[in-house]
């Protein structure tokens, strides 16, 4: 329920009850007042002033801002590492001292602001909170022999100045709800929304952030919408979203991103997510096809809403549907990941090999084009790595294995596309019915080096067995991938343990397991145990090692 269907609701009740019950209520509420606030309260309900002076000396302001500004006031800061917990030269800690008393003074003109606020002085509290939210800051560095400049922000997160930034901006956002009007309110309060925006505003919460229900909502959200549509980024639709959602509920923000869709994209796809909350999956996947058709496919956040078209499809059992929005994931958002999902739709290998065309090709574009668009306008692209997962899924292993079988890099492969290349093989290379505990490891190491994230095992597994039904090597090229992979994975787990790379020793177990299991499967009895008692005995120095690979030492897992 958000904020304009809270307040409708409320005077719904307020009409419906009896006098008496009114009483109870606002007695119960007050009671609940802090205790600093209780006076404030008292005063309020008495109908009278309150009594505490709260004049501000404007000059005496001003002239603290100019003496921040110009640095005649100040911070000290010193940095200095300690060893004893950080040997690294980068991580170091800053320690500002504040001979004025900045911080106290700032904390004193806050409260006073926040103060005035609470007493409905609008006008008077924007007079300091504006220019105090806006002020930064020099600190001077004994070791640089010159001065620093840190944000507010910046000082509010290393807690030399104690202010929530949040709480304050939306009370800087509040008084520019009460003290302005028209266009001027507008453009005040979205320079602060966007320029704010990780701090993730909601428009609603702007409304109770000050003592009196603020009026002209609805026209305030209407007139948003129109002024939010013009302007570029997710910021901006991600407000505009808030607005609609605010004014009109779903249907309502089903109507603006068709009306503005074409220049905030992603206003499509929070569409759906809302729908797909609201437990609407008919109208998530109407709004998500009508995306589709008029969205350009070359863009990633196409294949989003694809992916919520898919899942609402799914839910209602639409089976023609899911499949088309599948095909359409995988063409507007190309990874290796969604070819698998491709694999669980389509049959033809004929069509899947057009699938890892398209990825080729769309590498060599990606290769040539200067991709500066980013966020809603963000374009489909591929890397190497991802190319060359795809192509080998699709069945192009033997170019695959042509290309990479003369590299004999053992180390490195985090970043470099061997290190998702030889789990791929591996895992082509198991003959079972099922991957087993370092199959669905490595294909959730390798989905996280492409990029793509899955903890989800069973649908792993299902992933896996749709692509095996399709693809498998015939036996001359299963035996020269295995010989192939068997070296890489001995060099690679001699360039990992015989290097003493501590950190890396779960990757070189990982491989001794899962080329174990590829083993196992073809035949060989005990081929997992035997492999990694052999790499035990191999390293039989190197404790850690081996307790890496305990966990896959057991039979059946």
């Amino acid at each position: 329920m958000n904020y304009l269907e809270y307040a409708k609701r409320i005077e719904q009740e307020i009409a419906a009850m009896k006098e008496s019950r009114k009483n109870e209520l606002l007695r119960h509420l007050l009671l609940q007042v802090a205790e600093e606030r209780r006076e404030e309260y008292l005063h309020l309900l008495a109908g009278n002033a309150l009594e505490k002076d709260l004049r501000i000396d404007h000059e005496e302001f001003v002239t603290w801002c100019q003496k921040i500004e110009d640095g005649s006031m100040h911070f000290d800061v010193e940095t200095y590492i300690d060893y004893e917990y950080s040997p690294y030269e980068d991580e170091y800690e800053e320690v500002f001292s504040d001979a004025y008393g900045i911080a106290k003074a700032f904390e004193k003109y806050y409260a006073l602001a926040s103060d005035l606020n609470q007493r409905m002085q609008y006008k008077d509290a924007l007079s300091l909170l504006e220019p105090l939210l806006h002020l930064d800051f020099y600190a001077y560095s004994e070791e640089d022999e010159e001065f620093v400049t840190f944000s507010l922000e910046e000082l509010i997160d290393k807690e030399v100045i104690r202010v929530k930034r949040k709480e304050a901006f939306l009370k800087l956002l509040y008084l520019y709800y009460q003290t302005y009007e028209g266009e001027n309110r507008i453009k005040k309060i979205y320079g602060v929304l966007l320029r704010n925006h990780y701090l993730k505003f909601k428009l609603e919460e702007i409304f109770t952030a000050g003592p009196e229900e603020v009026k002209e909502i609805d026209a305030f959200l209407s007139v948003s919408i129109t002024y939010l549509e013009e302007i570029e980024g997710d910021e901006a639709a991600i407000l505009m979203a808030d607005a609609a959602l605010l004014l009109g509920g779903s249907d309502y923000f089903s109507a603006v991103a068709k009306k503005s869709g074409e220049k905030h994209p992603l206003l499509h796809l929070k569409v759906c997510e809302v729908l797909q909350e609201e437990k609407r999956n008919d109208l998530a996947l109407q709004s998500a096809l009508w995306a589709l058709e008029n969205l350009p496919r070359s863009l990633e956040i196409r294949g989003n809403i694809a992916q919520k078209a898919a899942n609402a499809a799914k839910n209602l059992g639409q089976i023609e549907l899911y499949q088309y929005a599948i095909k359409e994931t995988y063409y507007s958002n190309t990874t290796a990941f969604h070819f698998l999902e491709l694999c669980g739709v389509m049959k033809d290998k004929e069509a899947l090999k057009e699938a890892g065309l398209y990825a080729k090709n769309l590498w060599k574009e990606s290769a040539k084009e200067d991709h500066k668009a980013t966020g809603q306008w963000r374009r489909n692209q591929i890397s190497l790595k991802e190319k060359d997962a795809i192509l080998f899924l699709s069945g192009d292993w033997e170019s695959i294995y042509q290309q990479y079988k003369g590299i004999s890099r053992s180390l490195g492969w985090t970043s470099d596309p061997k290190g998702v290349i030889v789990p791929l093989f591996l895992l082509g290379l198991y003959d079972g019915q099922r991957i087993q505990k370092a199959g669905l490891n490595m294909f959730q190491d390798t989905c996280c080096k492409l990029g793509m994230y899955s903890i989800n095992e069973d649908w792993n597994q299902i992933l896996f067995e749709n692509w095996k039904k399709i693809y498998r090597f015939s036996e001359e090229e299963s035996s020269r991938y295995l010989s192939w992979v068997q070296t890489e994975v001995e060099q690679r787990v001699e360039g990992i343990v015989g290097g003493s790379f501590r950190h890396s020793y779960h990757k070189a177990a990982l491989l001794v397991a899962m080329l174990g299991e590829v083993m196992e499967s073809r035949g060989e009895e005990n081929g997992k145990r035997r492999l990694i008692e052999f790499y035990k005995k191999k390293y039989y120095r190197r404790r850690a090692f081996k307790e890496e690979l305990d966990p896959y030492y057991e039979v059946g897992v």
